[in-house]
């Protein structure tokens, strides 16, 4: 149940957040990519942070680029923590921020080159924020990386 509640937390938040990008409300606002500050909700903390890495101190933390898009498309981290995503796809992956083509909303997030299945880029997160990415060569699919 707290799952879910999370998640529908969540999905709200990047409703509005989609909302706020597609109409260009953002400037109005002056919040694009202004840093963040994540309360905790009523009745306990913020989400937990689960990397599959199996240790809290875990710094890397694995995205899969498959043939149907990143797996997983969200992620939590720390700051400060790194970010690789692999390769497992048919086609090429080039990750880089958010927005295509220019990828300018975190500065130094761009791989600038394609990799071949089996190959790896990994990236590390000092900006706390919300911070959305795709695949270069396939726009259409893409993540957002939340760093705490």
């Amino acid at each position: 149940m707290r799952k879910m509640f999370a998640y529908l937390i969540i999905a709200i938040v990047f409703g509005f957040g989609g909302y706020l990008v597609g109409s260009n409300n953002l400037e109005k606002l002056n919040l694009r990519n202004q840093p963040i500050s994540i309360q905790n909700p009523v009745g306990g903390g913020p989400p937990p942070i689960d990397n599959n890495c199996g240790t809290e101190k875990c710094d890397l933390v694995i995205v899969r680029f498959k043939d149907t898009g990143f797996d997983p498309s969200i992620v939590t981290v720390k700051k400060g923590q790194t970010i690789q995503w692999i390769n497992e796809s048919a086609s090429k992956m080039w990750v880089a921020s958010d927005p295509h083509p220019t990828h300018s909303d975190y500065p130094g997030f761009d791989e600038k080159k394609s990799i071949s299945r089996g190959e790896n880029y990994s990236f590390n997160f000092m900006n706390p924020g919300i911070w959305g990415y795709h695949n270069h060569l396939s726009p259409s699919m893409g993540g957002k990386v939340i760093v705490l």
